[in-house]
């Protein structure tokens, strides 16, 4: 999902470009979604410990 320029944007520069949906009045993917809550700054720092250390 992206604005449409964006998607004509990205096809100069890539091979291939997929985009399932470029609504005329995109303006945020969160718009999109019922629940869109921002990961917190502990929860990303879980993921990469555990990314680090998988037995974590």
């Amino acid at each position: 999902m992206a604005p449409p320029e964006t998607c004509r944007e990205l096809e100069s520069l890539a091979d291939e470009v997929i985009c399932l949906h470029t609504p005329p009045g995109f303006s945020a993917v969160g718009q999109f979604y019922r629940d869109f809550a921002q990961t917190t700054d502990a929860e990303v720092r879980a993921c990469l410990d555990r990314a680090h250390d998988p037995e974590a």
